[in-house]
């Protein structure tokens, strides 16, 4: 539709709220509120020829409330309030004046629901008698009102009142029932009876097509949708098997029923009726209601009021019933409804950007409405694209000795033209066509003209003689819409190669095309002619359907001759073939670019090659052989008196030569090559030619031979390749592993330079500490090319602590590339790991009572302790201290003394002095402070620390622990060492710089070394961690002790 909105403002100041607008005699009539005397006046309006409102005041002294306005035989009707205040039938003379029609000359009458029933008037109305009953009326010929008493016991309501073939429906109410309703021939009342156990309340009768449509209740309460067939049966419509569809709002579209229903979510949406009554849904607003109301055919499309996102405005389905908004209010909703078709306009109340409730005119212009595009897709050659322009109106295209036209832009910038297809009789809808011509390409979608193109003296009028606008409305894209009239042309054909063919020989001959073909052979094979110097026969299609190069192949048959060079036809031929594009564009079959043929010859009196039989593919190592057979056309005999045939080949590491071997006075002869230990190829070796050498070969009539090789046997996957393999395996991280701070290590990969076979788990060696571990449990997988393998589940077997190789062996492996060389070289990753000690717990010394404090003088004393926790010193001189029991604390102070710790947990100190101290029982701390001490823990968990001087430490009985927490406390010997408990405790010493870094056993394995001395060992510290032994410290020797009886697990570092 070409619209034109305008508004009509009946007042001019504020809202004139017209309602119950109507069409009579070709004139619009509406109510209308304006203001006189500062009083709202509710009267009767109608439009001017010019669109100008103009008021029939009915009721000079109030409002008249004029509505239900219809036309019967040029005379306006309708209902209103005069100035004796009573609601009664109206009618206007020919000079608009009102007058009135008093149905009940008592009071109000109150005449509504005015319907024109074949030029009579039928209405609602009240009767004389004292309850005032709504009944049924209409004005005999006289003009006189009649009443149709349907219920005679009170108010029947007849409302809803529709004409469907000459009969007039209604609804009514009778006894409290209400009911579908018709008058018979002589206007008596007849019930339709629709839901038996009570009221149907029929609503919204509306005729499509000649049968009576509406809304009704079922038996089951539901609200649901009607018609009547012909013997006046209702039928149902479920539209919402669920519940109640409540039809409203039915309208007559071109003979098409449209409503409002409710789906079975609770949405309110519009519907239509398919011809065989299915129903439609037309989803408005996808995201709930969009509540259609007030449903109205103007021009042969639906009009409509719909609620979407809370803007409710007017739309109007287009000619693919795709809903299309007229937002008249931008700002907030419009609310149109009252729409009334006058003379080709439409007309409605709605409210304006201000606030006000006004008058609006919705005009559907002359011009274009929509245009049809062709369905995306790509034409061809002859191909026809329709494009169906639609115009508000019909109108009669009148071609006038010139044209009119939609021209089309393609890629190239050409410009095409659609056509008027048919003679242009009146009509809304024209058809233009497009035919696809030869040369005509557009690939990203062809560009449409914005309107129509007329030449000459052409016309687009209407039936008014108006020319109608030519512009087109939003086309939407095009970019599917493409165009391909390039035929696949042939660019190049590629000839057998320049030879002498015999019997059984194929010549191959490659057609290119410009494009991609498709070949349909289910009625016949395309051939290739060839002219022969005898006789005339065919290549015939092999292959290449959907790829640009199609093989054409001739086998050479007995007979066949031609010494002068073969001759091709100048096109292919079909024989009930299609070649075509990926588009259907059939193939241009001349053959163009055709070389020389003059040295394709056919049979000779020389043996020549027709065939060489090369060796498989795959990868040859050194000393293997490569045979070449050459098959020739007859017997031929090899003389080697003055040289010996080869037959050339071309390495990626330079020439080579397979030198005849075999055949001779027989059709076949071998030539063969062993591969040396330099040779190599890594994308397939070439053949050379065939060279003699100073041979001969002739057949038997001493004709010699053709050497030329009829085109070379696919070698691109015979390979040379003499290196042998080789493997390295991945580092373990860290190399050096701390039981207590690094999980062990689960898996170990090994990697060769190219794919290998042969590899499986016996080629694996794991040993910890020299010794092979059992690898039963571990798996092995490879990667896709064989070229990366994984050790795996080796999580238990690399928990202990040891010193760890993985190698992969190479002697008797097995394991070979994939031309058989044999891996040469194995590899080798080693790790360590170890687990410290930990430091040993400091001692309690807590508990026990009080005992005696005490320190002596400077001479030689003996001093005794308690049972008790003694605190005692020696002072000067050489002194002797025992503790007795209780946790003591014994100092020996200056002087060579001796302490005797005696039963409990034990404080030892020497201090200056060449000290002997006993902690006898209990867990005792032993330092020897200056001086060459002895130290002997005793029984107990003793910690001993000998400090400046040589000492000599005995742990005695119990784990001990020997403490060094300097470097100058060097050169202790170690007595009574056990393995399986005592303890080295570095810890305090490897706090300090430059041990202080890595983890425990890192720190030991960099740090600490252990050297063998007799059947003792030496603990050495390697002060820069280098190993050159240039910075190391002898800390203590420990006596009778070997070096492998000691771990990690012996020494403290943390």
């Amino acid at each position: 539709m070409v619209i034109e909105l305008q508004k009509i403002d009946v007042v001019g100041n504020g809202s004139s709220f017209p309602s119950y607008l109507a069409s009579a005699n070709g004139t619009l009539f509406f109510g209308a509120v304006d203001t006189v005397n500062g009083v709202e006046d509710y009267e009767l309006y109608y439009l001017d020829s010019t669109n100008t409102p103009v008021k029939i005041d009915v009721n000079p002294i109030g409002s008249s409330y004029a509505r239900s306005f219809v036309s019967i035989n040029d005379a306006v009707f309708f209902s209103g309030v005069g100035v004796t205040r009573d609601w009664e039938l109206y009618y206007l003379d020919e000079n608009k004046s009102p007058i009135k029609i008093d149905a009940n000359l008592t009071g109000s009458s109150y005449p509504n629901q005015l319907f024109n029933y074949n030029g009579t008037l039928f209405f609602q109305a009240t009767d004389v008698n004292e309850n005032e009953d709504y009944e049924l009326w209409y004005l005999n010929a006289n003009g006189t009102p009649v009443e149709i008493d349907i219920n005679p016991a009170g108010s029947s309501f007849p409302t809803s009142f529709v004409n469907v073939n000459n009969t007039l429906y209604f609804s009514a109410n009778v006894n409290n029932d209400y009911e579908l309703y018709y008058l018979d021939s002589s206007n008596n009342p007849v019930a339709i009876g629709i839901n038996q156990s009570g009221s149907s309340f029929p609503q919204f009768l509306t005729n499509v097509n000649g049968t009576l449509f509406f809304q009704a209740v079922d038996t089951t309460g539901d609200y649901e949708l009607y018609y009547l067939d012909a013997n006046k049966v209702p039928t149902k419509i479920d539209i919402n098997p669920t519940g109640s569809s409540f039809p409203q709002y039915l309208a007559n579209v071109e003979g098409r029923l449209f409503f409002q229903g409710t789906d079975d979510n609770g949405d309110i949406e519009l519907y239509y009726l398919r011809p065989d009554n299915t129903p439609v849904k037309l989803d408005i607003s996808a995201t709930g209601s969009s509540t259609p109301k007030f449903l109205t055919s103007f021009n042969g499309k639906l009009f409509f009021q719909a609620t979407v996102d809370g803007d409710t405005e007017l739309y109007y389905l287009d000619t693919n019933n795709n809903p299309v908004k007229i937002d008249i209010n931008q700002s907030a909703s419009s609310s149109p409804k009252g729409f009334t078709v006058v003379n080709d306009n439409l007309f409605f109340q709605a409210t304006d950007t201000n606030g006000d409730v006004e008058l609006y005119q919705l005009l559907d212009r002359l011009g274009i409405d929509s245009v049809s595009l062709p369905g995306d897709r790509t034409y061809t050659i002859g191909e026809n694209l329709d494009f169906t322009v639609t115009f508000s109106k019909a109108v009669t295209i009148n071609l006038g000795g010139g044209s009119v036209r939609i021209p089309i832009t393609l890629d190239s910038g050409e410009v095409v033209y659609a056509t008027l297809v048919g003679d242009g009789t009146s009509a809304t809808r024209h058809t233009f066509r497009y035919t696809v011509s030869n040369g005509q390409l557009d690939t990203n979608g062809i560009t449409v003209g914005t309107s129509l193109e007329l030449t000459g003296n052409a016309t687009v009028r209407d039936s008014a003689n108006t020319n109608s606008p030519l512009t087109f409305p939003p086309l939407g894209t095009t970019a599917g819409i493409q165009i391909d009239g390039i035929a696949p042309s042939v660019t190049g054909v590629a000839l057998p190669a320049n030879n002498i063919y015999q019997v059984g020989q194929n010549l191959n001959f490659t057609i290119t095309f410009s494009e991609a073909v498709t070949l349909n052979t289910s009625n016949g094979t395309p051939k290739l002619s060839l002219i022969l110097a005898n006789r005339a026969v065919n290549a015939t299609y092999i292959s290449g359907n959907g790829s640009n190069t199609l093989l054409f192949r001739y086998t050479v048959a007995e007979g066949d001759l031609d010494s002068d060079g073969i001759v091709l036809g100048t096109a292919l031929v079909l024989d009930g073939s299609t070649i075509r594009d990926a588009n259907g564009n059939n193939a241009s079959l001349a053959l163009n670019g055709i070389p020389s043929t003059s040295g394709i010859l056919i049979g000779s009196d020389e043996p020549s090659i027709l065939l060489v039989e090369a060796p498989n593919a795959g990868r040859y190592r050194a000393d293997q052989a490569l045979d070449f057979t050459l098959n020739f056309s007859e017997v031929v005999n090899v003389n080697t008196d003055n040289g010996i045939p080869s037959l050339g080949l071309n390495l990626n590491s330079g020439l080579a030569n397979a030198v005849y071997v075999s055949g001779t006075g027989t059709k076949q002869l071998v030539f063969r090559y062993t591969v040396a230990s330099t040779d190599s190829d890594t994308d397939g070796i070439t053949l050379d030619t065939l060279n003699l050498n100073g041979a001969t070969l002739q057949d038997a009539s001493n004709h010699n031979a053709v050497l030329t090789l009829p085109g070379s046997p696919n070698t691109s996957g015979i390979l040379i390749d003499t290196t042998a393999p080789t493997v390295s395996v991945v580092a373990v991280s860290p190399v050096v592993q701390d039981g207590r701070d690094n999980v062990a290590t689960s898996s170990l990969s090994f990697t060769f330079n190219e794919s290998v076979t042969g590899v499986d788990i016996a080629d694996v060696s794991l040993t910890r500490n020299g010794v092979a571990l059992n690898l039963a449990g571990a798996t092995l997988t490879a990667n896709s090319s064989q070229t990366s393998y994984t050790l795996s589940n080796l999580t238990g077997l690399t928990t202990l602590d040891g010193s760890y190789t993985l190698s992969i062996l190479a002697t008797s492996s097995g394991i070979a590339d994939l031309a058989g060389n044999l891996l040469a070289t194995g590899a080798a990753v080693s790790w360590k790991r170890g687990t410290m000690a930990l430091a040993p717990a400091n001692i309690n010394f807590s508990g026990g009572s009080v005992g005696r404090r005490f320190t002596g003088k400077s001479g030689n004393e003996t001093i005794l302790g308690t049972r008790a926790n003694d605190t005692l010193s020696g002072a000067g001189g050489n002194d002797t201290i025992r503790g007795l029991e209780g946790n003591d604390l014994l100092n020996g102070e200056i002087g060579s003394d001796v302490i005797f710790g005696g039963a409990g947990n034990d404080r030892l100190l020497a201090r200056v002095g060449n000290d002997q101290l006993s902690g006898d029982a209990g867990n005792d701390l032993l330092q020897g402070d200056a001086g060459n001490d002895l130290l002997n823990g005793g029984d107990g968990n003793d910690i001993l620390v000998g400090g400046l001087g040589t000492d000599t430490l005995t742990g005695g009985l119990g784990t001990d622990a020997f403490r060094y927490n300097s470097l100058t406390e060097k050169g202790d010997i170690i007595r009574g060492f056990q393995v399986g408990q005592d303890v080295i405790d570095l810890s305090p010493l490897f706090r300090t710089t430059p041990f202080r870094t890595g983890t425990p056993f890192a720190r030991f394995d960099r740090y600490v070394r252990l050297s063998a001395s007799g059947t003792s060992t030496r603990i050495q510290i390697d002060q820069d961690g280098v190993g050159a032994g240039t910075t190391f410290v002898t800390l203590a020797t420990l006596e009778n002790v070997r070096v492998g009886q000691l771990t990690s697990r012996n020494f403290a570092i943390a």
